[in-house]
């Protein structure tokens, strides 16, 4: 098997000129549709403002492909991979057999967005190593509701809530959000687990105009999804999601 990289604008020529019966033109087609498909399982199917790095972290973990370069800042502007893919084109004999193959590096640019990824640009391949990225530290691990009941009993307004909160000793990456809403306040804890770019979540409300007996819970899981709760103390102090929704 024969191996080499095809530059930008000998892939376009591939591309563009005539029918494809080279054995570099088939791997030029093999591809850049392999790019495509890389493409769409970098986006996935969540509709998730996910970050340039979480962006890069999803390709560069792929085996796949080698990833070049990374811009943008969140897929709400785009971010563009620079991503180098391997080839092949065969040809078969007329026993249904292979007779010839050979397989090339092309590289391409992919347009990752909020709702889709773009078809891949060929582009030539840049010089420098791959991209890479440090390991990411373990996902910041919320206390239990009844961890968050114990401390939050007594609370009477804002201030109160948050030297309860303190008593917790949360890691920093963990959000604290309190509001009071006349005798009502409400407390929401939110970790967010970068990798995969999901968030766990604790709510807390108590009303000292009933007692101040407060109700702690963890949403459902489906309210935790893009598009569903944000796990704010307004919907603690709402008594949002605590029930399933089914």
């Amino acid at each position: 098997m024969k191996r080499g990289v095809i530059t930008l604008g000998v892939a376009t020529a591939l591309l563009l000129g005539g029918c494809a019966s080279s054995l570099a033109d088939l791997a030029a087609e093999d591809a850049i549709q392999k790019a495509a498909r890389i493409g769409r399982d970098i986006h996935g199917t969540r509709n998730a403002n996910w970050t340039a790095e979480q962006i890069g972290r999803r390709a560069a973990g792929r085996e796949d492909m080698t990833l070049l370069g990374v811009a943008g800042k969140d897929v709400s502007g785009g971010v563009t991979l620079t991503v180098k893919v391997s080839g092949t084109g065969a040809k078969q004999n007329m026993f249904g057999g292979t007779s010839d193959s050979a397989t090339y590096d092309f590289c391409y640019t992919i347009k990752v967005m909020l709702y889709d990824a773009a078809y891949p640009d060929p582009v030539d391949c840049p010089a420098g190593p791959a991209v890479t990225y440090p390991p990411l530290p373990p996902a910041p691990v919320l206390p239990d509701v009844d961890a968050v009941a114990k401390v939050f009993a007594g609370v009477t307004d804002e201030a109160t809530a948050r030297a309860a909160v303190a008593k917790l000793a949360l890691e920093p990456r963990i959000t604290v959000d309190v509001v009071a809403r006349g005798t009502t306040v409400g407390l929401a804890l939110r970790a967010v687990d970068t990798e995969r770019a999901t968030f766990d979540c604790r709510l807390a409300r108590t009303d000292t105009g009933q007692g101040g007996k407060p109700e702690v819970w963890r949403p459902d899981s489906v309210y935790l999804q893009p598009g569903e709760m944000s796990c704010t103390a307004a919907e603690a102090a709402g008594g949002l999601g605590q029930r399933p929704p089914h």
